[in-house]
Parts: structure tokens; sequence; C-alpha cells
């Protein structure tokens, strides 16, 4: 089959939830009593109406990583730093993820001007730390400007990927069990668009991707179709991995780790090559 085909697995096997976790699972509130120690307001000037503004950021060196999940994205010991991870303008609302909030060509301005800033009245954030559902809405008005200004697809991917670890973290401070499906489930959502996106941007954009080289590209992309249940895919993906001349060891040895982990999730799910 090609590398990005369309396999299937039984239609009553369920996707992939939480087996691949390879890390110690850690239960935080989803504002800590000192989270503010932990933040602070830096300024920024808008790209699409020059007005300088404020967002609140991450200090520097303030926490520390306990462990990373499959997808490369960190755990932090005290604060989710994805909650401070992107930027929105008050003014014209024109919002992206950090490393994206840049100058734009003056066409994909005027779709965000009329787009987003025509019907802007801001999001309403609060003055101390955000919580989860605070960041998640800072992420839908970044997907819905995305859309307008027709970003790339690599774009896309990384914040929905950024949508779906947010619904994680959130998830790991919830206690019920119904609360904790439904978080799962819009986790899920955003996994298969950001895995859908990650296809189109391979294979319509050049490397480096949003600051990252091809095959860490290919890793994250090799774990969100495993969590898909595309084994084929992801197998093709770990394999050029493990092959290349460019990948460092490390990297070649969380493919292999991946390797495993998928082929437990075969095992358990009872789906045989």
């Amino acid at each position: 089959m090609g590398l990005f085909s369309k396999n299937k697995a039984p239609e009553t096997v369920e996707p992939v939830k939480k087996v691949e976790e390879v890390k110690e699972i850690v239960i935080r509130d989803e504002i800590i009593a000192n989270e503010d120690e932990y933040i602070f307001d830096k300024s920024f000037q808008c790209p699409l109406c020059d007005k300088n503004f404020k967002m609140k950021k991450m200090r520097i060196n303030k926490d520390r990583i306990m462990s990373q999940d499959t997808d490369l994205r960190n755990v932090y010991s005290k604060v989710d730093h994805y909650k401070y991870g992107a930027l929105v303008c008050p003014r014209c609302g024109y919002a992206a993820l950090d490393d994206m909030f840049k100058p734009l060509a003056k066409s994909r301005k005027d779709m965000v001007k009329e787009g987003i800033s025509a019907e802007f009245s801001g999001l309403d954030l609060p003055d101390g730390p955000f919580s989860y559902d605070d960041a998640i809405r800072i992420h839908e008005h970044i997907n819905k400007c995305n859309d307008v200004r027709e970003a790339k697809a690599s774009e896309k991917a990384f914040s929905y990927l950024r949508m779906a670890w947010l619904y994680r973290g959130k998830n790991e401070c919830t206690e019920s069990p119904s609360a904790k499906a439904d978080l799962q489930a819009k986790e899920d959502e955003y996994i298969a668009k950001a895995q859908e996106a990650f296809v189109e941007a391979i294979g319509n954009e050049t490397f480096p991707m949003c600051g990252l080289d091809e095959q860490t590209v290919n890793y994250i992309l090799a774990d969100l179709s495993r969590k898909l249940l595309k084994f084929n895919d992801a197998f093709q993906l770990i394999s050029r991995i493990v092959v290349s001349n460019s990948a460092p060891a490390r990297l070649k040895d969380k493919a292999r780790d991946l390797r495993e982990i998928m082929d437990e999730d075969k095992k358990r799910l009872g789906i045989e090559d």
C-alpha cells in the first residue's frame, strides 16, 4: 500500500486510548495556587494592525520538563506551558501560535481584516492565569484565522496538534469519567485533523516545516497515524526515520520505541500483520 493509504482496522475497533503513554501521569489543577509566579506580561506588536499589546507568557527556566509524550508533547512539573503558547491581538483579532505570529502579505492581511477584524469584539481573557478553556478558546480563534487567511497546511497541522495537547492537558486535570470521555473525544478529533493536515503539508511543502526538519515531522506523523490505527502508514514512516542518514540517534531510538508500542497496540487489539 502507499505511504498514506487508507488502511482500515475492523469496524469494532476503537482508536487507541492512552496505551501509548510512556510518561508518568501528572495530575495537576488547571491553575495552581501560585501560577502567577510562572507567567508574566510580554509586549508584542501585531503584524496586521501594528498595535502594541501584552500577552501572558511563561518565564524561562521557571518550570522543568517531567517527561514527554510519544507525539513530543512535553509534560511540565507545575504549569502546562502550552496554555501560553499563542498570541491574539485584542484590537484586530489576528491570532497565531507564537512561532507563526509573523508579517503577512497584503492579500492575507485583507483576508483577515475582512473575515476576522470586521466582526472581532475580543476574547474576554482573564487578567491572571489562563484556564484550559481560555487557552482552547484562543486556539479555536487561531484555527478560524488560519482558515480565513488560507494558511499553509503545516501551520494548520501544528495548530490542530496544539489543540489536541490542550484537551489532553485538561483531561489530566479531570476526574469525572464522563468529562474525561468527552475530552478524549475532542483530543481524538484534533489528532485526526492534525494527521490529515500533516499529510497534505508533506505532499505540497518543503522542509524545514514550521521550524522542524523532515524526520521530526515524519516521527510526529507516525505517532498520529498510529493513534488513528493507520498502522501501515505509521510503520513506513518509522522505517524512513530508522534508515535515514539525517535523523539523529535519539530520534531513531524514539522511532524504534514507537514501533514497539505499535506492536503492543496491534496485539492488544487483535490486529494481525
